[in-house]
């Protein structure tokens, strides 16, 4: 926990020194964030909102943090399902722009990515590996994408 609170103050500052230099970026982050977006180390330490949750400009949104309504998420440990791998953007980000407009952010949960788990009940992501053994699946988390449209001119 130490360790994850330490790495979204390293990434909160370096956002901070970019935004110094460019007041407007568009900045995304994503990737498995280890803790979940309502967690110290991303809703606190990062500063990353759920959408509506923001009041600042300076604010991080969290286009993540709705999903931990759903029933799959993004990895599951024993019986429980998490959203560890989520999208981070600044405001900036989401305001239309000449170049591109955001629509969405997603769980990719297609069932081919899925296999019943027959140990913890319901489903459970595909791996490719278990311990050393090739199960010839994809990952033990599921994949998150977001939709953007960009605009023709």
């Amino acid at each position: 926990m130490k360790y994850r609170r330490l790495a979204a103050q390293t990434l909160r500052n370096t956002i901070e020194i970019l935004r110094t230099k460019n007041p407007g970026s568009k900045i995304i982050c994503t990737g498995d964030f280890n803790d979940n977006p309502n967690e110290i180390s991303v809703s606190n330490v990062l500063v990353a909102k759920g959408i509506g949750q923001s009041s600042t400009s300076g604010e991080l949104i969290n286009l993540s943090s709705c999903w931990l309504s759903k029933p799959v998420k993004t990895i599951k440990n024993q019986y429980d399902w998490e959203v560890f791998d989520q999208w981070i953007v600044s405001k900036s980000f989401l305001v239309e722009n000449p170049c591109f407009k955001f629509l969405d952010a997603e769980i990719f949960d297609s069932e081919f990515l899925l296999e019943a788990d027959t140990k913890f009940g319901g489903v459970k992501p595909r791996r490719t590996y278990v311990g050393y053994k090739y199960q010839e699946g994809f990952s033990d988390h599921l994949p998150i994408l977001v939709r953007i449209q960009f605009i023709n001119h």
